[in-house]
């Protein structure tokens, strides 16, 4: 059990190769799945055999892949990851057979799905396949990357709380309309007591890793099946006392999913 965390997406404009569709409105298209805002889906025009392929242009090894804010539900598979080694080739639609083959487990009223894993692969193949819902299909993002982690979890449990984030609700003349909150999880972890030196590396790997305000992904606790897109919120400070980094307090909040434009 411990705190893993993944900065970085080795999926960007130069590495995503193709989706089967994407949505014509131009607000939902494929760049969307790299963006950094799991709000601002890729929206396919079907619900089934839909794909993404990733060209990492090399064998690259890849510890996590992980979809965030999706819509897709429970029962029968609906996410599919495959890879293939250079050497295998790069797929079409990732109908072909690869050299890695894994289901993501969805769990019901957590739209957000994740493996950990270890292999080194040049090409990768998302599938999307679910007939039976209401929707085109949606992943608002799609990392591939390598994840960091603590070797214990510090102050275990976290505290973990929900938020509804309140948007101004009158206009300035004070006319009232119906407003809907966002619902985001939040965090905090403290790190207390900390004075072995390997753990004061790690925490400051961590810092380093998420300085500035690009949202990462964090898994509070790896025995579990979920995981969350988030910001931190903390000044990244600790504070130093008989020269060993004493008391750390970090607090994270998951990006808000927002709202459909079109």
């Amino acid at each position: 059990m411990g705190i893993k965390y993944i900065t970085g997406n080795l999926i960007t404009s130069a590495t995503l190769d193709s989706v089967l569709s994407e949505d014509a409105s131009g607000f939902y298209n494929k760049e969307n799945l790299y963006n950094k805002i799991q709000a601002l889906p890729l929206r396919c025009t079907g619900k089934s055999g839909e794909y993404v392929i990733v060209d990492l242009g090399s064998n690259v090894a890849v510890t996590f892949a992980g979809v965030f804010n999706h819509n897709l539900t429970t029962g029968a598979t609906v996410f599919k990851l495959k890879g293939y080694l250079e050497a295998t080739g790069k797929p079409v639609d990732g109908s072909e057979a690869g050299d890695y083959d894994e289901d993501f487990t969805v769990t019901s009223g957590h739209q957000n799905a994740f493996l950990i894993l270890s292999e080194t692969m040049r090409y990768w193949a998302l599938l999307l396949t679910e007939a039976a819902n209401p929707n085109n299909l949606e992943v608002g993002e799609f990392v591939l990357g390598t994840h960091s982690s603590f070797t214990k979890n510090f102050v275990y449990p976290y505290t973990e709380m929900l938020r509804y984030i309140r948007g101004e609700s009158v206009t300035p003349y004070g006319q009232r309309w119906l407003n809907q909150k966002a619902k985001v999880k939040s965090f905090l972890i403290d790190f207390l007591g900390v004075t072995d030196a390997n753990l004061l590396a790690e925490i400051q790997a961590f810092f380093e890793a998420i300085e500035g305000d690009d949202p990462f992904v964090f898994i509070p606790d790896d025995a579990a099946a979920y995981s969350w897109f988030v910001n931190c919120l903390s000044d990244l400070s600790a504070e130093r006392v008989h020269y060993n980094y004493n008391n750390v307090s970090l607090e994270l909040v998951e990006q808000a999913r927002g709202i459909t434009l079109l």
